[in-house]
């Protein structure tokens, strides 16, 4: 039995530490999706407000800024504020830790792999933040602290987290827990307080913040005004122009998927007669519209004021609906189990062939529209009938890779699998290497010997592709299909 119990710590502990590698190279996908991040630092440094402050912390001060010393401090102290590229790689180093910890918080909360998976995609895929951030500021650390109380219920650590969220942003982390403590108090019923008691330790932790930070003001003579005394100075007409002046985007602010969502969570506890929850999840993101309003930073101040009651409501609805989902899985398990029993090769190689021919024609068209392939032949820019040469050439190339894909009589011809295999990575091989010159040398201009080299070199990566035995790497994958569905069901 110790064997047995040893064996399935072990592959649970082995699932869990799978979900947080994907966790983590999901994130670093949706950061990297940020088309401003080039931008971002390209900008010239030491300007920026954050990066003075971590360098001035411990200096008289008059910015409103000085309300987030926290990430600016530990800038100081691991020495990340020697410049402006060295702040925003801390910045990024704490963004892209979201979603690991956010898994790592479920996990230990839930006790179930599925259910933390679910979570953390959910949350992926509506949080606009993600990939919407714009680095510098500290909002990435109070993400981090803001959500901690809602996984664990030891006061002495939420304290700790409302503290130091406090320390982060004082005012978006009021927002924050202010939202998430009303959704904790009407979580449960009456009988059941293990959530309201939450509530005291944030409470506490966010005076003790403040205190703190007077302390801080003192001390090293920071002279600022608050929040308030700059709503105060602009006046509400000018909040209400910039409302006027995009009605439509203020209220998309969180983006499309993160609004359905949510308003289908709500009344999906409507529906499970827990009326007053749905109604106390309409206080948290009043509260994030309302902080939207008043400030000029829109999605940014949005995400992390939600951020803690948007954790909170999908951890009830995942531990809500799971057992609905599971039930499911399994009356569906036998059936799929039969069904895959039943897939024959040429529905295999059918669907193959889709998603292969549909991956490489993104690929090249992406790369095209980002100048990574050969874009001075007058050849691309001529049309036939409208339509130019280059699209036809990629249409009529991902046809010939589906048709060998997924036709035996074409698949089995080795000349014109050969062919195509050629055609294939081709493109392929060009895109790399396009992207090497523009990321080492992007001002050399290469030489007619030189391009004529390169295009030798791609046809022997080319030749050298046809080495590679696709069909058989192609009928393993075939072979793995039914263990990649038992190990999903297998999650608890």
């Amino acid at each position: 039995m110790t064997l047995i119990n040893d064996f399935k710590n072990h592959q649970s502990d082995w699932q869990y530490l799978l979900l947080i590698w994907f966790a983590s190279l999901f994130g670093a996908y949706l950061f990297f999706e940020n088309p401003s991040l080039t931008d971002i630092y390209k900008t010239i440094g030491l300007e920026d407000p954050y990066v003075l402050l971590s360098q001035n912390i411990f200096q008289p001060n008059y910015s409103y800024l000085s309300e987030s010393i926290l990430l600016p401090l530990f800038a100081k102290l691991l020495g990340a504020n020697f410049s402006y590229q060295t702040y925003l790689t801390l910045c990024a180093f704490v963004t892209l830790l979201i979603l690991p910890v956010i898994t790592y918080f479920s996990k230990r909360n839930f006790n179930s792999i599925a259910k933390s998976l679910l979570l953390v995609f959910l949350f992926a895929v509506t949080f606009k933040f993600l990939y919407k951030y714009w680095l510098g500021f500290p909002d990435p650390l109070t993400i981090i602290l803001v959500i901690t109380p809602v996984f664990y219920r030891r006061q002495n650590l939420i304290f700790l987290a409302a503290f130091f969220a406090g320390l982060s942003h004082f005012s978006m982390a009021v927002i924050a827990l202010a939202g998430c403590s009303v959704l904790l108090f009407f979580s449960k019923q009456r009988s059941d307080a293990s959530d309201r008691d939450s509530i005291k330790p944030i409470v506490i932790g966010l005076v003790c913040a403040k205190i703190a930070l007077w302390m801080w003001y003192f001390i090293f003579e920071y002279h600022l005004n608050s929040r308030l005394d700059i709503v105060f100075e602009y006046g509400l007409g000018f909040f209400i122009k910039q409302y006027e002046a995009s009605v439509s985007g203020f209220w998309l602010t969180p983006g499309v998927p993160f609004l359905a969502l949510y308003f289908c969570i709500a009344l999906y506890f409507l529906s499970m007669k827990r009326a007053l929850f749905s109604l106390a999840m309409l206080v948290p993101v009043s509260l994030s519209y309302l902080a939207v309003f008043l400030t000029t930073d829109g999605l940014r101040v949005f995400a992390v004021t939600i951020s803690s009651a948007y954790v909170f409501v999908l951890k009830e609805f995942v531990n809500a609906i799971y057992p609905t989902v599971q039930r499911a899985c399994i009356s569906n398990k036998l059936f799929i189990e039969r069904f895959l029993d039943k897939v024959n090769y040429k529905n295999f190689y059918l669907s193959c062939g889709l998603i292969i021919t549909f991956v490489w024609f993104l690929v090249v068209d992406r790369a095209k529209s980002r100048g990574l392939l050969v874009n001075e032949l007058p050849l691309l820019l001529k049309t036939l009938w409208g339509v130019s040469y280059y699209y036809i050439g990629v249409c009529v190339a991902s046809s010939l890779i589906f048709f060998t894909v997924a036709l035996p009589g074409f698949r089995q011809n080795s000349f014109i699998f050969n062919c195509i295999k050629v055609i294939f990575i081709f493109p392929l091989s060009l895109i790399f290497l396009q992207y090497l010159r523009t990321a080492f040398f992007p001002a050399q201009v290469f030489t007619l010997w030189v391009k004529l080299t390169l295009v030798f070199l791609l046809l022997l990566i080319a030749l050298a592709f046809l080495k590679l035995n696709i069909l058989k790497l192609l009928n393993y994958f075939n072979c793995q299909i039914d263990r990649v569905f038992k190990f999903i069901f297998s999650l608890n």
